[in-house]
């Protein structure tokens, strides 16, 4: 990390330098802990997952996974073997780029409009209701 008192801003060639390095550490550590221990905890969302994360997230019904790469098959026919699943940076750029779009989707924006405050007095209402019991007024 740069010093704190410094500002530092990483673009283009950088970023991607980074997260192709980050990619590959990730990748490694995938295989030996898979070699070690038969399984593998890091991957990265299908489709389909990531899809149902952000609608369940933001609790709106867009298709957020549209502009993702395809998912490629293993050989035993499963979209999501985690062997499959690995982060490239493409992949973190189009999840990155989705979910900003995301975030906008589900913001509000602009002026804040002037709230409107309404109350109801509790011996008023009971008037009312006792007046509609009666045949009174609506």
């Amino acid at each position: 990390m740069p010093p704190a008192s410094e500002e530092v801003e990483l673009v283009g060639e950088d970023q991607s330098k980074i997260v192709e390095w980050l990619s590959g550490e990730i990748q490694l550590t995938s295989q030996v802990q898979r070699n070690e221990q038969g399984h593998s905890s890091f991957r990265r969302m299908t489709r389909y997952e990531y899809n149902y994360a952000m609608q369940d997230l933001l609790r709106l019904p867009y298709d957020f996974a549209s502009d993702l790469p395809p998912e490629t098959h293993s050989e035993d026919g499963f979209e999501n073997r985690s062997e499959t699943l690995q982060l490239s940076v493409k992949h973190f750029e189009t999840y990155r780029q989705l979910g900003r779009k995301a975030l906008q989707k589900s913001t509000v924006r602009g002026e804040r409009p002037v709230p409107f405050f309404y109350s109801i007095f509790m011996d008023v209402a009971m008037e009312k209701k006792k007046g509609n019991d009666q045949g009174g007024f609506t």
